[in-house]
């Protein structure tokens, strides 16, 4: 069996290791407090040096209380850092590096602790367990826990505490007084007015009589101020400085002021002992007193009187206009307005701004004005000139006025207004987001181009058949949304052309035709139970094969189109830009202005960006198009740009001459660029447009031919019908007399319930414009007489309708005002339903006047209308003869406009430039041309000259939209479809060109001045330049020829 360790052992070792942890534990504790102790004492001494050298105006308690709380946090953190540290193994651990002898303590301590164990799991010899623990006793015999645990850290952190303590006493000898207020700053609380509680009762009165002059700081502007019998307080501006005088009520030797029983201010004692006179400037709030010593040599200490500083207010800004976010162009001006006040006076307005899009974090500062006498409040503006500004288009800048105040003594207070915004303007970028959504468009119609073209075999199932189907009906559908969404936003982008527009609508409504084919066949197939019509669909794709491959193809020449004249516009700016610098340069050469040479350098900078957007964009394009069209060659040079940077230098250093022959290099440069991409607008994406405008050309003069072609058959056939109508008419004299007579006399009625309606609307014609229409009604009844005295009956039978047809819409106005009348007198009262009550009886008068002209006025349209006999039996057989022809004569007509009418849709098909509504003019025309046909083999020439005005009115309009399509095409003046313009402007002067003869003036109608022909007669003394030489030569070849 093991035997047991004796028990007197094991308590030995347990004791042992507590008397260590208790010495442990409280030097620990020690050094804490220590620790703490030093770092108060240190603190307060900060705090003291603070106090003697700039004493502040606050209380000094809330550090205090930081440092107290830090030393607490610090002794509780020591608490649980020592509880961790003092566990059995880690004591052991420093036990034995204390102590090397007893090396192995732990070890026996944990054998003791395991011995009762032994005899249920003998992990080891019991035997050899006691000797090891038996070895480490007999070694602590000799040690004593006092002597084991060292202290010489707990020594030196005492030395400190006392050194920082001593220094911390010894400020009570030296600076008792300080000392203690400093003590009072760290334990009580501040007053609400600034200073230190003071016992106001601690001193008597020592002063009388006392006066006190407030002179202000300067830059108020205000006179100074006094006060006699003062109280002693204090209350003005910082800065301002105080005299005071006064006499004392005893004869002193001298006297001064304590200002917060800190600072000494002497006062100046007059030559009887008792006057008083001396200054001082409030710098800040607190107290002081006046402190006298009599001639005895005692001090007397007057009562506490308060200071107090009144403070300068910011002053107040306000921007007026603009008051929401404005949009401008990159050079344009921006006036702003603003209003300004400040209790005392301004002495500068900024503007301040930075760039939100770049992300600019610090703003920059610019100065609109300095005032020399400050204004107390007003209004200015400022003309913000953006060309001088570093801002790019696309750029949102935040500015805001600033106002500084002209406080000397503290410092300028700054206010700013609020946030605006200013938006420069980018065509360019929106153009882009416009180019991108039309690629777009053009991937979709590539993918339902392959959907087409990789359609499935008719032998599938259906179910097959119907899932291509919907995924085919599903992209159509997105394509047309997105044709939605593009073409309203073109109309609004000032870089889009007219044809472009024309084309993307027409190119929608093809496509939108195809769709709703596709869509009735699925609704068709819908319904459950529908057999899907397998050879319908497939051939329906058939069809669809090569219109679709003409939209893309028309789609993808339109997108490189516009991409060019993109670049042409970029070309017309970049030789604007250069006129501009050019400009700048001769101002600066004039005046030397650093704003002109600032402008001039942020030119230079646009140049230089826009040059490099150009050989960007030139990059971009030469991936979609042949490069026996584009020269990148040519654009990869960069001696544009080298030749802007070499001007830039040049006008740093101040030489402008070098600056002038880089800006004429830079010229000719810009001149070469902008011609060879004129020339590769030409020959690249224009060589289709411009074969198109040479078509349509061709077809304008086609058009104007066909329309003066119709309008001689017109004539003839007009002449014609009156030639038959002069006939009828001699052998319908006597019929025609009566019943002219009887609806002369039908008129005259008509006229007097017509001005009897008049009279009875006159009271409320102006506020619904009924005096037009009744003046038009009796313009048409003049007009009916003036027609039946010739006679004219067919003329006067349209007058007689259109007249029924005034009278329908006036009646229909008047029932209107009638019912709404008497509704408004169930709901409203007062005076309105007594003024509705006077009004109801004429409204229903008038009404009633108009009916009886009406029906009178029918009547005349029914004898009329029964009168006209047919013209066939006063036809003679040359006007049969006559008839016969015409009709041909229409059919080779008719025949001609097929003829244009295929070749509009063959060039539609390559590029789709005609709008829907010019193709419904040309069918129109075709329509009217049938019935004019058909009307002159029908033997009534009447009817058919009718419909050959319309068709003559469908070929004008044809025409003259035609005109205008290619005038915008070839960038003249000229308005975008859809959007509504001055009927008096240059496009519609153009499109509605007149027909009557123009003079044209004789060579002797104008004699050029004496100016002009010399500088002719200059011009052609000088050589030809190289580059028009030929020209020169072949058109002086031409002349001989």
């Amino acid at each position: 069996m093991a035997t047991s360790l004796p028990q007197w052992t094991q308590q030995d070792l347990e004791r042992f290791l507590r008397k260590v942890r208790r010495r442990c534990w409280w030097l620990s504790m020690l050094q804490g407090v220590a620790l703490s102790c030093i770092g108060l004492f240190g603190f307060g001494i900060i705090l003291a040096i603070w106090y003697f050298l700039l004493p502040p105006p606050f209380s000094l308690r809330y550090f205090w209380y930081a440092g107290l709380a830090l030393s607490i946090s610090y002794i509780i953190y020591r608490v649980f850092q020592t509880h961790r540290a003092l566990r059995d193994e880690s004591l052991s651990r420093e036990l034995e590096s204390w102590a090397p002898e007893i090396g192995g303590f732990l070890t026996a301590l944990e054998l003791g602790r395991a011995m009762p164990t032994l005899d249920k799991q003998p992990l080891y010899s019991p035997v050899l367990a006691q000797a090891r623990i038996d070895q480490v006793q007999q070694k602590l015999t000799a040690l004593r826990p006092a002597t084991v645990v060292p202290i010489e850290e707990l020594k030196q952190r005492a030395y400190a505490l006392f050194a920082v303590a001593a220094l911390f006493f010894l400020s009570f000898g030296f600076y008792p007084q300080r000392t203690s207020e400093m003590l009072r700053s760290l334990l009580y609380a501040p007053t609400t007015d600034g200073f230190l509680k003071i016992d106001k009762d601690e001193g008597d009165l020592v002063v009388s009589d006392l006066k006190v002059v407030y002179q202000f700081p300067a830059y108020t502007q205000k006179p100074p101020r006094t006060i006699p019998n003062s109280d002693g307080s204090f209350s003005a501006l910082k800065g301002t400085q105080i005299q005071l005088t006064g006499r004392a009520i005893m004869k002193i030797r001298r006297a001064e002021i304590l200002l917060n029983d800190q600072q000494r201010i002497p006062l100046e004692v007059g030559p009887d002992k008792m006057s008083l006179k001396g200054s001082l400037n409030l710098l800040n709030p607190g107290f002081y007193r006046f402190q006298l010593v009599d001639k005895n040599g005692r001090v007397r200490l007057g009562p506490p009187h308060s200071i107090q500083l009144i403070k300068d207010r910011y002053p107040r800004v306000k921007v007026t206009a603009p008051t929401k976010e404005v949009e401008r162009q990159e050079r344009d001006a921006l006036r702003i307005r603003y209003q300004f006040s400040d209790d005392f006076g301004l002495s500068k307005v900024s503007i301040v701004f930075r760039n939100v899009t770049r992300g600019q974090k610090k703003p920059t500062v610019q100065k609109i004005q300095a005032f020399e006498n400050p204004p107390k409040s007003g209004e200015g503006q400022m003309l913000w000139q953006l060309r001088s500004a570093p801002f790019d288009p696309g750029d949102r800048i935040a500015y805001q006025i600033e106002v500084l105040d002209n406080d000397t003594i503290s410092g300028p207070k700054r206010t700013r207004s609020e946030t605006r915004y200013l938006k420069i303007y980018s065509p360019l970028e929106n153009h882009d987001k416009l180019l991108a959504s039309q690629e777009k468009l053009l991937t979709q119609m590539v993918h339902i181009l392959g959907d087409v073209l990789e359609r499935p075999d008719v032998r599938v199932r259906a179910r097959q058949l119907k899932v291509h189907l919907r995924k085919l009906n599903s992209r159509g559908d997105e394509l047309l949304k997105g044709f939605g969404k593009l073409l309203p936003a073109l109309r609004k982008d000032t870089l889009t052309k007219s044809y472009t527009l024309i084309a993307l609508d027409n190119l929608r409504v093809r496509y939108k035709i195809r769709h709703m084919e596709r869509e009735m066949l699925a609704r068709r197939t819908a319904f459950p139970g529908a057999i899907f019509p397998r050879i319908t669909y497939i051939s329906t794709l058939k069809r669809e094969e090569t219109p679709q491959e003409d939209d893309v193809n028309a789609f993808v020449l339109l997108l490189n189109r516009q991409r060019l004249d993109l670049l042409a516009h970029l070309s017309k700016k970049l030789q604007k830009a250069q006129n501009r610098l050019r400009d700048l340069l001769e101002e600066y050469r004039k005046t030397k202005s650093k704003e002109t040479l600032k402008a001039l350098m942020q030119e230079m900078k646009r140049v230089e960006r826009l040059i490099r957007q150009i050989m960007k964009r030139m990059r971009q394009l030469n991936r979609s198009m042949p490069d026996e069209f584009l020269n990148m060659d040519a654009f990869r040079k960069k001696g544009s740009l080298r030749t802007i940077q070499k001007m830039r230098k040049s006008l740093k250093s101040g030489n402008i001459e070098d600056a002038v022959k880089d800006l004429a290099k830079f010229a000719r440069q810009v001149e070469r660029m902008a011609s060879q991409l004129d020339k590769y607008s030409k020959e690249a994406g224009g060589r289709a447009v411009n074969s198109m405008q040479q078509a349509l050309k061709q077809l304008i003069d086609n058009l104007h031919q066909l329309e003066q072609k119709q309008r001689r058959l017109a004539g003839r056939t007009q002449s014609l019908r009156k030639t038959i109508a002069k006939r009828m008419q001699k052998a319908l004299k006597d019929k025609i007399k009566k019943l002219v007579a009887r609806q002369k006399k039908r008129i005259e009625q008509i006229k007097k319930h017509i001005h009897s309606s008049d009279k009875h609307a006159k009271p409320f014609a102006q506020l619904y414009r009924y005096n037009i229409t009744y003046d038009s009604l009796k313009t048409s009844l003049k007009e009916l007489e003036k027609l039946l005295k010739e006679p004219d009956i067919h003329e006067s039978l349209d007058v007689v309708r259109r007249f029924l047809r005034k009278t329908q819409r006036l009646g229909m106005s008047l029932n209107y005002q009638e019912s709404n009348t008497r509704m408004m007198l169930k709901f409203r009262g007062g005076l309105y339903r007594r003024a509705r009550r006077k009004r109801l009886p004429k409204i229903i008068g008038a009404r009633n006047e108009l009916n009886k002209g009406q029906r009178i006025a029918r009547k005349i349209e029914r004898d009329l209308d029964k009168f006209f006999p047919s013209p066939k039996p006063y036809m003679n057989k040359n006007d049969r003869k006559l008839m016969q022809r015409y009709r041909n004569l229409q059919r080779r007509l008719r025949s001609e406009a097929r003829k244009l009418q295929r070749n509009m849709q063959q060039m539609n098909k390559r590029l789709p430039v005609f709008r829907p509504g010019m193709q419904r003019n040309m069918k129109g025309a075709l329509r009217q041309m049938r019935r004019a046909t058909r009307r002159l083999g029908a033997k009534e020439p009447r009817s058919a000259y009718g419909h050959q005005q319309h068709a003559i009115s469908k070929l004008s309009k044809l025409r003259k939209a035609l005109r205008q399509s290619l005038q915008r095409q070839q960038g003249k003046q000229g308005q975008k479809p859809g959007q509504k313009g001055n009927r008096s402007g240059s496009g519609q002067r153009m499109g509605n060109r007149r027909q009557n003869e123009v003079k044209i003036p004789k060579p002797g109608d104008h004699k050029a001045p004496k100016a002009l022909r010399q500088d002719i007669l200059d011009a052609m003394k000088e050589k030809v330049p190289k580059r028009y030489r030929e020209r020169v030569r072949r058109y002086y070849e031409k002349l001989v020829e």
